[in-house]
């Protein structure tokens, strides 16, 4: 049971300090504001980097995450399920387990990859935190891809993940640096599709 509070443990702070949750089913409290969400810069065509003001990287750094967070999330939820099921004598569907855990990978993994976009350069205040939170989520990847290529339920609850404690440090000091006050996800739900469609098609573009 260890390593499935492990999981839901990991779940929960990523989703609170990575600057998002699941928008909720009821009406959204906007009276704490998140930083002013400004379209985020049209992805550029061309050598040159883009310079993102705060509000712009704000916007950039929630449209990466938002997803990543709900997908994290659904793991989490979904592992409640399973344990419940599990102790009750009753083996977890694995299909559901292993898909789950490949859409938490592949969310997580596209993080990295739009952390790492040359098109943009962030605010010196916040990069480091962003590098850092890259390489936090690259080393967690490796967990849900573990999850996802799992033989039996066992051996998907056997999976460890890495210390999330610098991850959750740097994920911390990234909102603080871009003003993001607020963890609702409001308004950014597909948005990590979004950008990789807009990394694809600059890629394209400037391929030799």
């Amino acid at each position: 049971m260890g390593k499935f509070r492990a999981v839901v443990t990991l779940a929960a702070v990523l989703a609170v300090v990575s600057g998002c949750t699941a928008p909720a089913e009821t009406a959204v409290d906007d009276s704490t504001p998140s930083a002013t969400v400004t379209p985020a810069p049209t992805t550029p065509i061309g050598p040159e980097a883009v310079e993102l003001s705060i509000e712009e990287a704000a916007t950039r750094y929630l449209s990466i995450t938002c997803d990543k967070n709900a997908a994290v999330g659904a793991l989490a939820d979904g592992f409640t399920l399973w344990e419940n099921a599990y102790a009750g004598g009753t083996e977890p569907d694995l299909d559901e387990v292993t898909g789950t855990a490949a859409f938490a990978f592949e969310s997580t993994y596209n993080t990295v990859l739009l952390f790492d976009e040359s098109a943009f350069i962030w605010p010196e205040s916040a990069r480091p935190h962003i590098v850092a939170l890259r390489d936090a989520h690259l080393a967690e990847a490796a967990s849900y891809d573990a999850l996802a290529n799992s033989s039996s339920y066992d051996e998907a609850r056997a999976v460890t993940f890495p210390d999330a404690a610098t991850g959750a440090e740097a994920a911390e000091e990234a909102r603080l640096a871009l003003g993001i006050a607020d963890t609702s996800c409001e308004g950014f739900e597909g948005s990590q599709i979004l950008l990789l469609a807009e990394k694809a098609e600059r890629d394209d573009a400037l391929a030799p």
